[in-house]
């Protein structure tokens, strides 16, 4: 079979970012089917290459998290309909497997939600079966979050997502809550879930980096990290909140990473005087394990909204399969995982007290840092490894009557 997987932003894993399409994609090669990735890239021109045997087609569409939102809305629609061409030129291609598209199927992935109207196009002109998979609650969180306000546009939009639901072959969900709110839109498509997932053989527990530790916590100090975007959903105003009232704990936070928000909270972080805080550049994922091999928690961060509690954010994967205690605050699937599993803990994020509350058995007690390091790692192989995963989406490709 031919396959299309559509996704905006594709990262390789010696780069920084989800490295979810790679290792999906890669999956769907070495089970034999014909693999042809469309991404958008910050390039003026196009280009392809061939990568674990997918082809890989990066359009010269710019896409930054610092743009405007309507230059960012724009990026999608642009990205939406150069995907559509692309595809369209693959398939007049000759195919090392299939030259016939009755044998072909795309694989969509949002965000954004527009690649659903590329998976619509393709439907209803080039007669393409999709699954489409739904990796953020869109519309619901932009329009929670008051990015979305113009009332025409969330009309539009909550017209437009039951068609791409309904249309689709079969919908992969990224999390529980975002299940949930796609039964909200009563779809008779089948929907299956396969969270983010664990890079078990990249990410595992390692000793502690002697000269990373030597430079970054000098002493017997603890480190928590958080890693990945820095936006407004993050709000990592809740992790400066923590660090401020952690100045006498034997604690240090680490931010890495890039976005919208962070010139701000550092700049908030020096006008409290955090000197327990330390913001880094982002760092290729390759790279990630070493700095994680000296830190003993990891936060996930989210803005203090119901729907940001369906997330599925790489970070807490990641951060399981080294066997970090991860501390989360939202109060959705992440906190009932980590407290039914003994492997982190939901820390109440307008209450700083809370996560000091939550914390201090694990600095008092050794043991009881290493039992929920342990059982994170386990919980990493168990249930969220990429051959886990990867299983449970070729048992749904080649299930399907396509």
């Amino acid at each position: 079979m031919k396959i299309i997987y559509i996704h905006q932003h594709f990262r390789k894993p010696d780069e920084w970012g989800s490295t979810r399409p790679y290792y999906l994609s890669k999956a769907m090669s070495e089970a034999g089917h014909e693999v042809h990735l469309i991404c958008g890239y910050n390039g003026k021109k196009k280009k392809e290459e061939v990568l674990e045997g997918v082809h890989i087609y990066y359009l010269p569409i710019p896409y930054q998290q610092e743009q405007a939102f309507m230059s960012r809305i724009f990026s999608f629609l642009k990205f939406a309909f150069a995907a559509y061409r692309e595809t369209k030129k693959i398939l007049n291609r000759k195919s090392q497997i299939v030259n016939r598209k009755s044998d072909s199927l795309v694989y969509a992935s949002s965000t954004p939600l527009t690649v659903g109207l590329t998976a619509l196009l393709l439907k209803r002109y080039q007669k393409l079966p999709y699954i489409f998979e739904v990796r953020d609650a869109w519309p619901e969180a932009p329009i929670e979050m008051g990015i979305i306000r113009n009332p025409v546009l969330t009309k539009l939009l909550f017209n437009f997502t039951p068609k791409v639901y309904k249309n689709a072959k079969a919908i992969v969900s990224l999390s529980p809550g975002i299940t949930e709110i796609i039964k909200n839109y009563k779809t008779d498509t089948p929907i299956h879930e396969i969270s983010n997932f664990s890079d078990t053989e990249l990410f595992k527990p390692l000793l502690k980096n002697a000269e990373l530790y030597g430079k970054y916590l000098k002493g017997a100090k603890k480190g928590v990290i958080y890693f990945g975007a820095i936006g407004i959903a993050n709000h990592l105003e809740y992790l400066l909140d923590m660090a401020e009232q952690s100045k006498n704990l034997p604690l240090k936070f680490f931010i890495v990473g890039d976005g919208s928000e962070k010139e701000r909270l550092v700049r908030i972080a020096n006008e409290k005087g955090l000197e327990n805080m330390t913001f880094l550049p982002p760092i290729p994922k390759n790279e990630l394990p070493q700095l994680l091999s000296i830190m003993d928690f990891s936060y996930i961060s989210f803005l203090n909204l119901p729907v940001l509690t369906s997330c599925s954010p790489n970070k807490l994967f990641d951060s399981l399969a080294t066997g970090k205690v991860c501390i989360t605050n939202t109060q959705g699937w992440m906190k009932n995982l980590l407290e039914e599993e003994k492997s982190g803990f939901y820390s109440d994020p307008e209450n700083p007290q809370d996560f000091i509350d939550k914390i201090m058995p694990f600095l008092k007690d050794e043991n009881l840092l290493k039992e929920y390091q342990i059982k994170a790692r386990k919980l990493a192989e168990n249930k969220f490894s990429e051959k886990v995963m990867c299983g449970k989406l070729m048992s749904i490709i080649t299930s399907q009557n396509y």
